[in-house]
């Protein structure tokens, strides 16, 4: 199925949601504010739920742009046809994870997997069949990535200025200075960020992060909770860290995170916090890695997580831990 993605200016992140098949209000993902897309043409599978399509702020999308959700095909199995089953460890990809304040031109086609960085400009027409650096003009078929947009540091300020995330009456009451020269921009608005403060959970060596998504009809968090239990035991030193927001819902997430683990000692490490005693973006930093959602949060915790080089691992691939990362954590 063909999913036409057609949106102007919003002041607010918006969920991306359609009908799939026998499941209404499915949320493919979100769509950041006052971006726009011209035609952005998502092609998934009916019913399929190996989809997280994440749009930032600020993007310009182009005409026939394409998205192609979950369409890998096993070139190592004896048939590539769709028609014939495949090899049960193939990977399933569906994430597509398009930062803040990126353009994109006419015709591009985005492959599931890649992640195109806060500030990138994708040429027309151009494959992106990897990922895209942070303020990096990409271009062509096969992708070559032609230059930065901006020297290292003057990039290194951009992205912990997060200007994108600003007040909406912020932006308004400074938005003539965008056209400025860069240095004078980032002159005036550039402050360096707080070191990170450190994180006393009671965890293993090898974390990993997950904010559970309680409030999507198809949430993510119960496949990636039962995948941490089948692959990791209680000889691993890692732990799955589930962060809740302290609300009027915590009893009730409470209790189906708790129906989702069962109460044996053998099962790995689990951690749930309510009240972590650091930002939600230094807690981020404190992990190792850390699990998507189609929360509409995504975005920004994925840029968060990659500035600080934690690694990104999407929830709603098939099979969500590669058995390289599973080797690296098993004792």
């Amino acid at each position: 199925m063909i999913f036409p993605i057609t949106l102007t200016y919003a002041p607010e992140t918006r969920a991306l949601s359609i009908t799939n098949g026998s499941k209404p209000d499915f949320t493919i993902g979100a769509f950041g504010k006052f971006s726009y897309s011209n035609e952005l043409l998502v092609h998934m599978n009916k019913e399929d739920e190996i989809i997280n399509l994440q749009i930032g702020n600020y993007c310009s999308i182009g005409h026939q742009v394409t998205a192609l959700i979950n369409r890998d095909y096993d070139h190592q199995a004896v048939s590539t046809s769709p028609y014939l089953p495949v090899r049960p460890e193939m990977k399933r990809r569906g994430q597509i994870l398009i930062g803040h304040d990126v353009w994109i031109g006419n015709g591009a086609v985005l492959m599931a997997g890649r992640r195109i960085g806060n500030g990138a400009v994708i040429g027309a027409r151009t494959v992106v069949s990897k990922d895209v650096p942070p303020y990096t003009i990409a271009v062509g078929n096969p992708m070559t990535l032609v230059r930065k947009r901006f020297t290292d540091e003057q990039i290194e300020k951009l992205l912990a200025m997060r200007w994108w995330n600003w007040e909406n009456d912020k932006l308004e009451a400074n938005k003539s200075l965008f056209a400025d020269d860069i240095d004078a921009f980032l002159e005036r608005f550039y402050e360096p960020p707080p070191a990170a403060e450190p994180v006393t959970l009671d965890r293993r060596r090898h974390t990993v992060l997950l904010m559970p998504d309680f409030e999507d009809p198809y949430p993510v968090w119960p496949k990636v909770v039962q995948a941490y239990l089948d692959v990791f035991d209680e000889k691993d030193d890692v732990s799955l860290v589930l962060n809740l927001p302290n609300d009027e819902q915590l009893p009730q997430n409470l209790a189906r995170l708790q129906s989702a683990m069962p109460d044996t000692p053998e099962y790995a490490d689990v951690v749930v916090t309510t009240e972590p005693p650091v930002s939600t973006i230094d807690l981020i930093r404190n992990m190792e890695s850390f699990v998507t959602t189609r929360s509409r949060m995504t975005m920004d915790w994925t840029s968060c997580a990659h500035n600080a080089g934690v690694e990104i691992i999407s929830g709603v691939d098939s099979p969500i831990f590669d058995p390289a990362f599973i080797a690296a954590r098993k004792t």
